[in-house]
């Protein structure tokens, strides 16, 4: 009886080592994506063009709540995320690189705390390997900091103050200086007009869920829910928003209101597309590898298998074909139109249909192979709302004048979304079976 407390107490050891080993071991990868961090911002970033000097210099001989009040009132309702960018700019260039380092790391923690409760090694490779897929040089089109803090940073701290809302669906009691540290961090987050409606349209879905599955919204919820609808309506009243409109179609895009809601939706369209299938994108291409390894696990379900290889074929293959072109060309496009943009790119030419039926097939073919792959509606319902905010807050911008001149940086959300989806597939190929013990 003795010997075999022994050997128990020996087993318990060695599991409980173990454990704490793959538990270290799975912050590999964020090892890994730190040192990426690291060189990136001493090597690349730099705050000494574009936007960041613009905004670096406007507190020199400004009162601070005047610059705000008037930005409001006369260009934006992004106050909160320019009162930061303006005071953050005064630092030393050193101390800015610290910071947004630090928000890449937090991004990273971000994803991995909504959507990889298990901490697996495996999915975090995953998500260090699709960050650094994305084409970090977006982030610095208009300027380094003027990009990031109202694109990384937004979605950074937009899934920190998620934290909460998932430990509210799980069940899990959340103490109230969580709620001290998560309203800030929504707050700043809401500021962005892309995030406010991606933050409001899943909290209302979540609080329609609840309440028809509990007969009750949670307290939180209701919280998280008033501040974003409460942001969501300060964008739309703001008068500076209006002015900027005006301005920007001016002198970005004359012929903006001559688009119909046809020609907007055509183009907004377009625009995910041309960010699938405009240049190889390896983020998609590594999700649809995804899709495709989940769905060969089922059995059957031949056109769903068959849907998967030509997704895989078209992202290959079509950025060969140069059939989107807008965001890589539009500058040599906008010369030869010599300014009158919509005549010259007649969105009803051959071509556009081409694209569009492009990115509808994808569209289409992607969310019909993930309700094949998940069997808990409930499960394909959370990946389909993720898929959809992400292709929307790029389908927005075509409601915008500054569709084109944004360049590729407003398809930041839409490129992020892809890796939530790819760490819950990956988390669910360890479910399937029998191929995927091979694979994963």
């Amino acid at each position: 009886m003795t010997h075999l407390a022994e050997k128990t107490k020996q087993l318990q050891h060695i599991f409980r080592t173990s454990s704490r080993y793959c538990y270290t071991l799975a912050y590999v990868p964020l090892l890994i994506f730190i040192v990426y961090v690291i060189l990136l911002q001493f090597f690349r970033v730099h705050i000494d063009f574009g936007d960041d000097l613009v905004f670096g210099a406007v507190l020199h001989n400004r009162n601070f709540i005047e610059y705000v009040m008037s930005r409001y009132n006369s260009w934006t309702s992004r106050v909160l995320i320019e009162a930061v960018l303006v005071n953050v700019l005064l630092l030393t260039s050193f101390l800015f690189k610290i910071l947004n380092g630090a928000m890449m790391v937090l991004l990273w923690f971000g994803f991995n705390r909504l959507f990889n409760p298990k901490n697996d090694l495996k999915i975090n490779y995953l998500l260090t390997f699709m960050l650094m897929l994305y084409p970090i040089n977006v982030m610095g089109e208009a300027g380094w900091a003027a990009t990031t803090l109202n694109y990384l940073w937004v979605l950074a701290l937009g899934l920190a103050s998620m934290i909460p809302i998932k430990m509210i669906i799980k069940e899990q009691p959340v103490k109230w200086w969580y709620y001290l540290l998560a309203i800030p961090c929504l707050l700043y987050a809401a500021n962005s007009e892309q995030m406010a409606l991606i933050l409001t349209g899943f909290l209302v879905v979540l609080a329609i869920y609840e309440f028809i599955d509990k007969k009750k919204i949670h307290a939180g919820i209701m919280l998280y829910l008033i501040v974003s609808v409460s942001m969501l309506v300060f964008h739309l009243q703001a008068p500076g928003n209006a002015r900027r409109l005006l301005w920007e179609i001016g002198a970005r895009f004359p012929d903006f209101d001559s688009l119909s809601l046809i020609d907007k939706t055509t183009l907004g369209i377009y625009r995910v597309g041309e960010i699938w299938f405009g240049a190889l994108n390896g983020m998609l291409v590594v999700l649809l590898g995804l899709i495709a390894l989940a769905i060969f696990q089922k059995r059957e379900e031949i056109v769903a298998k068959g849907l998967a290889i030509a997704l895989l074929v078209l992202a290959v293959m079509v950025p060969k074909l140069q059939l989107f072109y807008l965001d890589y060309g539009f500058l040599h496009y906008e010369a030869l139109s010599g300014g009158d943009i919509i005549p010259f790119l007649n969105l009803y030419r051959l071509k556009y249909f081409a694209c569009i039926a492009v990115t509808l097939f994808a569209l289409g073919a992607i969310l019909y192979i993930l309700y094949r792959i998940f069997e808990e509606r409930y499960e394909y319902g959370f990946v389909a709302i993720i898929f959809s905010a992400g292709v929307l807050s790029r389908f927005m911008m075509a409601f915008s004048p500054t569709i084109f001149t944004s360049g590729s940086r407003t398809a930041f959300f839409l490129e992020m979304s892809l890796i939530p989806i790819a760490m819950i597939l990956l988390g669910k190929l360890k479910e399937l079976r029998p191929l995927s013990r091979s694979i994963v």
